[in-house]
Formats: structure tokens, C-alpha cells, sequence
């Protein structure tokens, strides 16, 4: 099988017509994209044709030797490619059917751009029915996004990084259950792999602020407000696709119009949930709710990298993770990547306090 992220083009078969013709489809027969799945991730994308009784053959119409749940099937790749077009099978407009969080699992990681400090994880939320529900989500910038590109809003249940061989495993072979999951979810510790999760003991209260104690090991990330600017080519023209794209995963940009959020509104600025406006190298966005409207001194290696106020919150964020604002444009983007990984925190119930601990430890702020 081929490794998908290497399998970026499909040769397609001419028109839906000819197409079929050539694949020797008869009357009543179909003609679909196959994703099929090895071992691990690596998968291979190849049409066939299926039966009026739902059979799978080849082109020469013998069957497949496929079992089971080892493969999902698209049925609309003609709507959006022409004749002898290759065909992207990551594709955020094909719509695959078979497993769900599997399908949501590669879209999100070889149908979307991932970042450094991006992470992907499975969430259980409640849905329509009150029911919990499983989904897998991309995290960016205190954010959650679907498979579909677009941010995925309100409370949820608990949360799993996807870094554990047998959740993984299990979600690529088609059996990952809403028990299964919560069985793995009590099982869970921090990993020291970068893959972590939300911990059984979480402080519950940030330390009093006279003490100056260790809050917590926490995971630092950064994120950023994409400018227009930077989408700019050397030709001039400005690509609003990729510009738009960016947007939507930071929550807010500035565009050649002013700020705009993810929803393409007219904004003040790069909005916080507390109704501030976020500040390089201040504001502080974090799901713990132990944390918020704290002063924070985050070190690493005996160095202040930073300090501020925890003014924001993201609902994709682990209790135990701090999303550090690096302000607007590429260079921002740079440092909110440099700045990522494990760290130190301390808190403070006034900005007097952090800025006094800050000024007497050694090493300079970054």
C-alpha cells in the first residue's frame, strides 16, 4: 500500500460516461473510488465497480479480494473533476462513506495543512439527541476544527490525544467504540511523547500569590493573526483562499479592509473570550478555569519567555496547555512555532505581583 501522504493524485478515468465505459461498468452497475487501508495509515485509492447487489470488481470485472470495514467509498469524485483530471483523494469536497472518525482522522491529517504545535484529537461531546458523540478535531490556536475546515464550537464531555497505538490502531481498523474510548480514557497518563492528555489530577487552584509557588509543568503552544500582506504573491496578486484558509484556523486576521474574524465579520481587532483585544506577547489563552484572569511567568530553562494575563480560552486546549499570543504576520507565526513545548508556570492574583517575580528572576524575557 501506498503511504498516503505521498498518495496525493489519482488518475481518474475519463467522464462519468466514458469512464464507465472503459471500466466495463453494465446497466445498473456504479463506478466509485475506493480508499483501501493497510497497515498502520498507509492506504492505496483506485476505482472499481460495484454491483447492483453491492460487489466490487476491477476493471477486468473480477471481484476484489476486499473484507469488510478495510475500505470506504466515494461516490461524488465526478461532480467536482473533468475529464482526465487527476483526482485529489483528500479532497475536502469528495464525501467518503464508511467509518466516520476514520475518514476524519485522514481528511484532518493529509487533507489539511498541519502546522507545528498542531495536535489531533478525539473528543467526546454531547450531539442533537443529548447522546455523546465521537469526533475527531484538529487543535490550532486555542481552536477546534473539524474535517470539514470549520471550527467546532461548545462544551465537551473529555478529551484524548490521539498518540496512544491502541486508540489509533483501533480508529484506523473501524472499531472504535464510545466504550472502547472511555475505557482507554481512564487509562490515560501524561506521556512524555508530546501526545498528552487531560490529567485525572489537575491542580484546582492556581497557587496564592504571595507564595510565588510552582502552578504547574505546563505545555506552551502560540498562536497568531495571519495579514493579508503575507499572501501577497510576487506577481501582486493576493491569494484570499489561502489568506481565508488561515484565517478561519486563527479565529482573526488582518485583512486589506481592516480585522476580520473567521466568519469573514468586521472586527476591532483579534477578539479574546473576555472581550479584550489580544496583545503580543500578553495575552495568554487557556481552557483551566483555575487559571483564568491570572498573571502568569512562564520559564523555561531558567528564562522568563513570558508573561501576562490569562484573558482567553480554548475549548481545543489541555488543562495542562497555554496558548501564548505572538501578535500579527509571519514573523509572529515563526515565534508562535519556536515557542512551543514544555515550560514552567507561575501565577499571580495582580499584574504588579507577575512583573516583580518576573523582573527578579534571572535571564531576560524572549
Amino acid at each position: 500500500m501506498a503511504d498516503p501522504a505521498n498518495a496525493a493524485i489519482v488518475v481518474r478515468e475519463p467522464s462519468p460516461v466514458a469512464q464507465g465505459a472503459k471500466m466495463n461498468a453494465r446497466e445498473g452497475e456504479q463506478v466509485v473510488l475506493l480508499r483501501i487501508y493497510g497497515a498502520g495509515e498507509s492506504t492505496s485509492h483506485r476505482f472499481a465497480i460495484q454491483t447492483q447487489d453491492g460487489k466490487l470488481l476491477g476493471a477486468d470485472r473480477r471481484p476484489l479480494p476486499l473484507k469488510e470495514g478495510t475500505y470506504d467509498k466515494c461516490y461524488n469524485s465526478y461532480k467536482f473533476y473533468g475529464d482526465n483530471e487527476g483526482v485529489s483523494p483528500f479532497d475536502k469536497h469528495l464525501k467518503w462513506e464508511g467509518e466516520p472518525l476514520r475518514n476524519q482522522y485522514m481528511q484532518l491529517k493529509y487533507g489539511s495543512e498541519m502546522r507545528q504545535g498542531d495536535t489531533l484529537v478525539l473528543i467526546a461531546a454531547k450531539g442533537k439527541g443529548g447522546n455523546e458523540e465521537l469526533q475527531v478535531v484538529k487543535v490550532r490556536g486555542g481552536k477546534r476544527y473539524g474535517a470539514d475546515g470549520k471550527e467546532v464550537k461548545g462544551d465537551i464531555e473529555w478529551k484524548m490525544y490521539l498518540g496512544d497505538e491502541k486508540v489509533l490502531g483501533t480508529l484506523m481498523e473501524g472499531r472504535l467504540s464510545m466504550a472502547l474510548a472511555k475505557e482507554e480514557f481512564k487509562n490515560y497518563r501524561i506521556k512524555n511523547d508530546g501526545f498528552m492528555v487531560q490529567p485525572a489530577a489537575v491542580k484546582k487552584s492556581a497557587p496564592a500569590a504571595s507564595s510565588g509557588g510552582l502552578a504547574a509543568s505546563v505545555n506552551v503552544t502560540g498562536y497568531f493573526s495571519p495579514d493579508w500582506n503575507d499572501y501577497v504573491g510576487k506577481n501582486g496578486v493576493f491569494n484570499k483562499q489561502k489568506f481565508d484558509s488561515a484565517v478561519e484556523l486563527q479565529g482573526s486576521g488582518l485583512g486589506r479592509d481592516g480585522w476580520v474574524d473567521y466568519l469573514g465579520n468586521s472586527i476591532d481587532g483579534p477578539n479574546t473570550s473576555s472581550g479584550t483585544i489580544a496583545k503580543k506577547g500578553y495575552t495568554i489563552a487557556s481552557s483551566n478555569s483555575a487559571y483564568q484572569e491570572k498573571y502568569a511567568v512562564v520559564m523555561r530553562d531558567g528564562k522568563v519567555i513570558f508573561s501576562g494575563k490569562v484573558e482567553d480560552t480554548g475549548g481545543g486546549l489541555a488543562s495542562d496547555q497555554l496558548d501564548l499570543y505572538q501578535g500579527v504576520g509571519k514573523e509572529a507565526k515563526e515565534r508562535a512555532h519556536a515557542i512551543t513545548g514544555a515550560a514552567t508556570a507561575y501565577f499571580f492574583d495582580t499584574e504588579t505581583e507577575m512583573r516583580k517575580f518576573a523582573t527578579n528572576k534571572k535571564g531576560t524575557q524572549a
